[in-house]
């Protein structure tokens, strides 16, 4: 037996391992490109909803995406949220503070947990609006970096027509105990 020619075998073997490199490569940049073309389907749909997306990491306060009509529900922009500079909770109402973290899922209990409350935030101008939070614990994510994936929408307009609704009930109320007695 002869000893394979050691430059050809290395040569080969060289260009073997050359070829699966830049199979591997190609992949990596193909799975690259759609986490990015996922990750920006994911960000413009968050801009253009009717309401706030936002994702922040379970037990932290500064979230990791704030996105969507930020501004026009809190007055606030974007940046404010994701810098720290504002924290969500500073802007809920004193008088919903307490039950909003009352309800809010805590880190450790998150896994697969779910959020949904209805209370009031104080606008940068000092008006009081009224939100309905919908959030969700990521829950296939390991205990470490668990996520918080939610939406907050502006319910002002709704709320004000049940109040308005809720007086004319009352005053129709009233108006036929009066009519009734007289």
């Amino acid at each position: 037996q002869h000893p394979p020619d050691s430059l050809s075998f290395y040569s080969t073997y060289a260009d073997t391992l050359g070829r699966k490199l830049d199979r591997k490569v190609a992949e990596s940049e193909e799975h690259r490109k759609a986490a990015r073309f996922s990750e920006e389907k994911y960000l413009l749909f968050l801009k253009n909803l009717q309401g706030i997306g936002y994702l922040v990491q379970a037990g932290e306060t500064i979230p990791v995406i704030f996105e969507g009509q930020v501004t026009e529900i809190s007055g606030y922009e974007p940046d404010d949220f994701l810098s720290g500079s504002i924290i969500w909770q500073d802007i809920i109402h004193p008088d919903d503070i307490g039950e909003y973290l009352k309800e809010k899922p805590c880190p450790d209990v998150c896994r697969g947990s779910r959020f949904s409350m209805q209370y009031r935030i104080v606008h940068k101008s000092g008006d009081i609006r009224w939100v309905h939070e919908i959030a969700t614990c990521l829950s296939d994510i390991p205990v470490d970096i668990r996520f918080i994936q939610g939406a907050i929408y502006d319910i002002s307009r709704q709320k004000q027509a049940q109040e308005e609704l809720r007086r004319s009930e009352e005053q129709y109320r009233m108006l036929y105990e009066m009519m009734a007695e007289g």
